[in-house]
């Protein structure tokens, strides 16, 4: 079988098995919160998108990007998710396609298959939220990378800097790629000076580009006790290392093949060969240094979360099928190595797995209870815009009436700072509470304990992380 054919075959392979993974089971599961943020900041003007990310902790790209794919293909749940699964998959077969340039044929296949059965990977793949597109940004710009290492083109050049440009305005934490990238052309200014200084061009154009909205990320930096994320232990450490493998058993199988390669260093050492390559140091810093860096930072700044860093496991993988190609001569031995190492990921890869909020059925059950005069609560006022999406589309897109119109239908999505808040409703025969992330804006849990003191409870429904419950007033 001629190299052409393999390249066919294995991207065949690759293209079709992300199109089976990523759509299967897409809209199974409800949108959750932050995935209706997302597609409310779609549906607004491209002005207000981008006024509304310079005020909050997100950049623009990814909500202009939804804006005009939901203005293609609609908003329902297979339309708003698809973006993402779509970029996923351009992610695994430009990672396969980049790779096997840059490096050869079977790490490519080895490092886009670790990556098509990465769970965490796949699971954002089906949420309408940045992280897919952080990832497919982060493959393009490692890729390019290793490419212009290799030749000099101008065209790599101006990819590099827009896929970094990109990153930049998709998330602020992937700033550390392109920081990395000079950090290592540097590291090998004497080998590669004509590098060095395309990488460097690269940068400063970067940072132009970015500099108007550098104010923005440096006020909402977060701080511990005023963040939802609290300083990460060693065990959130460990965490993100078994997240970016998919199990322990896959992060033990990596440490095996890294202490091979030490083995085999040690070897090449002594037989005064080059100790560790220039891909070797770029890929162990792409996969390594934003994990050590982030955990450390996060005792100031609290972000320390896997989809944070879901874009270091693009290296990650890529890293690990390098080695073991590379490392791993005999054909038979690699073979079985690769279908270990691919294999283990397999048992924790869940297809269409759970977002957590089971807000569609929750509303159905809600809209089934109410009546007329009934009112309905929501314990956090933030979660006015997925309970809208599932109540009525109608009030969910018009959202410069929204508050009126939920009012209208008797709904209160209530910010609790005192029992007398409740008070308006002390008339209401029956009172539908919906209850999710209550304990984030009322830690106390005032809402529960005043509904509980005033009403009696008739009926409750629990639907993943979604409580709808029944008050009675005891005085009607």
């Amino acid at each position: 079988m001629t190299h052409s054919i393999k390249f066919k075959l294995f991207f065949s392979i690759i293209f079709l098995l992300n199109i089976f993974i990523k759509f299967y089971g897409i809209d199974k599961n409800s949108l959750w919160l932050d995935e209706a943020y997302s597609v409310n900041q779609a549906q607004l003007s491209i002005q207000s998108i981008i006024h509304n990310s310079s005020q909050s902790d997100n950049p623009p790209l990814y909500y202009l990007a939804l804006h005009f794919w939901t203005g293609l293909f609609g908003f329902s749940e297979l339309a708003v998710r698809s973006l993402s699964a779509v970029l996923s998959i351009l992610a695994a077969v430009t990672m396969f396609v980049l790779i096997s340039r840059n490096f050869n044929l079977v790490t490519g296949f080895v490092s886009a298959l670790f990556f098509s059965f990465s769970n965490e990977n796949l699971f954002y793949a089906q949420e309408t939220r940045t992280y897919a597109l952080v990832v497919f940004l982060t493959v393009l710009s490692i890729g390019l990378f290793f490419e212009l290492s290799k030749r000099k083109n101008i065209l790599l050049l101006l990819g590099l800097t827009l896929s970094n440009i990109f990153l930049l305005y998709s998330h602020y934490i992937s700033a550390l790629i392109p920081l990395l990238e000079v950090g290592i052309a540097a590291l090998y200014f004497k080998s590669n000076k004509r590098f060095f200084f395309e990488v460097l061009l690269s940068m400063v154009i970067v940072a132009i580009l970015f500099m108007p909205w550098m104010q923005f990320p440096l006020s909402h930096t977060p701080k511990e006790g005023s963040f939802w994320l609290n300083k990460p232990t060693f065990s959130n450490f460990k965490g993100i290392l078994i997240g970016m493998a998919g199990n322990k058993l896959t992060l033990i199988i990596c440490f095996v093949i890294l202490a091979y390669t030490f083995y085999k260093k040690i070897h090449l050492f002594k037989t005064n060969q080059k100790f560790i390559s220039f891909d070797e140091v770029s890929l162990m810093t792409f996969a390594f240094f934003p994990i050590i860096f982030v955990y450390i930072i996060s005792g100031l700044i609290p972000i320390f979360l896997m989809r944070y860093l879901l874009f270091a496991s693009v290296p990650f993988y890529i890293l690990f099928a390098f080695l073991l190609v590379t490392y791993v001569k005999n054909n038979k031995i690699l073979l079985l190595s690769s279908v270990v190492l691919i294999g283990s990921t397999l048992f924790s890869l869940k297809l269409h797995a759970s977002k957590d909020e089971g807000w569609r059925d929750a509303i159905e059950k809600v809209k089934e209870l109410k009546g007329i005069d009934d009112a309905v609560i929501l314990s956090a006022s933030y979660t006015d815009l997925v309970f809208s999406y599932y109540y009525d589309k109608n009030i969910f897109f018009d959202y410069n009436k929204r508050d009126s119109l939920l009012m209208k239908e008797k709904i209160f999505p209530i910010k609790i700072n005192s029992a007398s808040e409740l008070d308006e409703f002390k008339f209401k025969e029956k009172i539908i509470g919906v209850f999710c992330h209550e304990l984030l804006q009322d830690p106390s849990n005032l809402i529960k304990i005043e509904l509980g003191s005033r009403y009696e409870t008739s009926q409750s429904y629990d639907f993943e992380k979604v409580k709808v419950v029944v008050y009675e007033n005891l005085k009607k």
